[in-house]
């Protein structure tokens, strides 16, 4: 039930971040943020936790 919670919650608030980012600093700085493999890293523990680290 843990990890549902944290997969609900951990997009929105990356998307919040780069939001945030953007609107702080710049566009440019935003996409960066943005490109980096952060989105990535969570779906991959997301399958290492469920799945194995082999399947991931």
């Amino acid at each position: 039930m843990e990890i549902l919670i944290f997969k609900f919650l951990s997009m929105p608030l990356l998307i919040c971040l780069v939001s945030w980012t953007q609107k702080r600093f710049s566009h440019h700085a935003g996409g960066m943020i943005g490109g980096l493999p952060l989105t990535v890293v969570p779906i991959l523990v997301f399958l290492a936790i469920e799945q194995g680290a082999d399947f991931a």
